[in-house]
């Protein structure tokens, strides 16, 4: 009964962060403090942590732009995350990369310029995973807006073909951008594609974080006894716009449905069952002061001066 206890409060605190976290971020963004893009995944919480809680340090993760589950899943602190969207030296990359966010030594290895790149990449680092036969598991995120890409494809028979130790993990939200998957998509589900190329598949409930968490766990340690690449399709729905500011959704969200599929209000109320509301409690002003710190860290850091430009890139002669 302790262990559950303690792994549910694991679980409620890391869901509770990234939701607070996006939200502060959107305060950030929405008094000019973020000056790019921002991509929130406020209600899939459930996904990226329900993947990324339980894998090893050494485990490699391709995402792409919405939500910052995998980086907090995987271990960065959430401050790095918001000084780096907000163009400051002590962010993850320096103020760099923005959403281009990126941590190597957490096997964080972050965002392409367009839909769909992280495909070929996910191959090339499960190809040096298998080389170097250290059981390293990659994770390859994308939504079903990626799928349709021309290198998913090429990319999965490859993956099948070489039995690559890769889980490629659909964040099925059913928009890309703003187009409802019922146009852009022929088939039912987006996993059905995976018998063409013999890669094993499933899906699962989205706005669930155990059973997500379930059908990772098993994936990967199959990828890790080496019987070749897994697919996971997560259906969940998106709660908020392509882009903050972007002027079209795609297809509203009710308020009745998100109130009744919040996967963190939903696992609230699971994890009464083995720990005190008081528990909960403490874990939720434990958050509401880190954002506090998060947003007062991203806005007081300091910006890079033009000379730091020419730093962070190897120079040869």
């Amino acid at each position: 009964m302790g262990e559950l206890r303690e792994r549910y409060l694991r679980i409620y605190e890391l869901l509770l962060t990234e939701r607070s976290f996006e939200e502060a971020l959107l305060e950030l963004f929405q008094t000019g403090e973020v000056p790019g893009f921002l991509h929130l995944g406020i209600g899939q919480e459930a996904i990226a942590i329900g993947t990324t809680m339980d894998l090893r340090r050494d485990d490699m993760v391709f995402m792409h732009h919405r939500g910052f589950g995998y980086l907090i899943g995987k271990g960065l602190p959430p401050e790095k995350i918001a000084a780096e969207f907000c163009g400051k030296t002590t962010g993850a990359s320096g103020g760099k990369g923005g959403f281009h966010i990126a941590d190597p030594s957490l096997g964080i290895y972050g965002i392409g310029g367009s839909l769909g790149s992280s495909f070929p990449l996910s191959v090339g680092a499960g190809l040096t995973a298998r080389f170097a036969n250290k059981q390293q598991v990659v994770v390859n995120f994308f939504g079903d807006g990626s799928a349709n890409r021309e290198v998913v494809g090429s990319s999965l028979n490859l993956a099948s073909v070489w039995k690559l130790p890769i889980l490629f993990l659909c964040e099925n939200n059913g928009i890309a951008i703003s187009t409802p998957i019922d146009r852009s998509t022929a088939t039912a589900r987006l996993s059905d594609r995976c018998a063409g190329y013999n890669i094993p598949c499933e899906v699962v409930d989205g706005n669930d974080v155990l059973a997500v968490n379930e059908a990772v766990t098993q994936a990967v340690a199959k990828i890790r006894a080496g019987e070749g690449p897994y697919f996971i399709e997560c259906v969940t729905r998106r709660w908020r716009p392509h882009a903050e500011g972007y002027p079209y959704f795609g297809a509203e969200v009710d308020p009745e449905f998100m109130a009744a599929n919040d996967c963190i209000k939903n696992f609230r109320a699971l994890a009464l069952g083995e720990a005190s509301e008081e528990d909960l409690a403490s874990i939720e002003r434990k958050v509401a002061e880190r954002m506090a710190e998060v947003k007062r860290f991203a806005i007081e850091s300091p910006r890079p001066k033009p000379e730091d430009a020419l730093n962070d890139y190897m120079i040869r002669g």
